[in-house]
C-alpha cells in the first residue's frame, strides 16, 4: 500500500491565498488566486523512481490543459524531503521540456539534501539559485522583474 501510495503521488497545483505571500491547492482552495502566466505546483511526496513519471506526466499534461498561457512553471519542493537518483533527472528533463516551450522553470523551498543534490547534478545551472528561504511568491516576483512573461 505504501509503495503504491508512493508510486501516484499527488501533485498540487497552487494558487496565493488571497491577501497572502503563501500558496495552497487550487482544488481544496478554489477562491486562491491564480498568478498570471505562473503554474506553481507542490508534489506531495519525495521525488523517487517510482513516481518521478507520474510527476512529469501530471505537470505536463496541466502545462497542455494552460494553452500556451505559461511562461514560468514553479517546483515547490517543502513537501518533497527526499529527491534519489530518479527524481533529480526527471526535475532536469521537466526543465528542458519546458525549456522547448520556452517556459522556464524555477524551484522553490527544497530541503538540505535535496539542494545539495540537486546542485551536485547540476540542475542549478537550468533553473536559477536553489535554497530553502525562497517562496513562490519571491521566485515569481523575481522573475516578473527579469525577465517576465513575453
Amino acid at each position: 500500500m505504501l509503495l503504491r501510495r508512493a508510486a501516484d503521488s499527488h501533485v498540487a497545483f497552487l494558487g496565493r491565498i488571497p491577501g497572502k505571500r503563501r500558496f495552497s491547492d487550487l482544488a481544496q482552495h478554489p477562491d486562491n488566486e491564480r498568478t498570471p502566466g505562473v503554474l506553481a505546483l507542490r508534489v506531495e511526496s519525495s521525488l523517487l523512481y517510482l513516481n518521478a513519471e507520474s510527476v512529469l506526466r501530471a505537470v505536463l499534461g496541466r502545462l497542455c490543459t494552460e494553452g500556451g498561457t505559461v511562461c514560468l512553471v514553479v517546483c515547490n519542493l517543502s513537501t518533497s524531503p527526499y529527491v534519489d537518483l530518479a527524481g533529480e533527472p526527471m526535475l532536469a528533463n521537466l526543465s528542458d521540456e519546458l525549456a522547448n516551450h520556452h517556459v522556464a522553470m524555477r524551484l522553490a523551498e527544497a530541503h538540505a539534501e535535496t539542494r545539495d543534490l540537486l546542485r551536485a547534478e547540476g540542475l542549478e545551472a537550468k533553473v536559477a539559485t536553489i535554497d530553502r528561504f525562497t517562496s513562490i511568491a519571491d521566485v515569481g516576483e523575481q522573475f516578473q522583474q527579469e525577465a517576465g512573461c513575453r
